[in-house]
């Protein structure tokens, strides 16, 4: 599972401690073996509260490794937006 296209979708919250955050990446994962690999890739949204870990909305599941924290820290250097 490779995630891309990090964007930050809104921000949930009043004070830093109740934060959460909201973002939508592509997810892009790749079936079969050999020559028959199939690529599909899917947009979903994944959120993070403050001091969490980043995971899908909709399975509960985390992202995979440290790739959702680095697309969000590349989104903060362009942007400017706090993640």
């Amino acid at each position: 599972m490779q995630l891309s296209n990090f964007e930050l979708t809104r921000t949930k919250g009043r004070n830093t401690l109740d934060l959460e955050y909201f973002a939508t990446v592509d997810v892009t994962t790749e079936t079969g073996a050999l020559w028959w690999k199939k690529k599909e890739t899917t947009r979903r949204e994944i959120r993070r509260e403050f001091i969490g870990f980043w995971h899908f909305t909709d399975t509960g599941k985390f992202t995979p490794g440290t790739q959702a924290e680095e697309l969000a820290r590349a989104w903060k250097a362009r942007t400017g937006q706090d993640v």
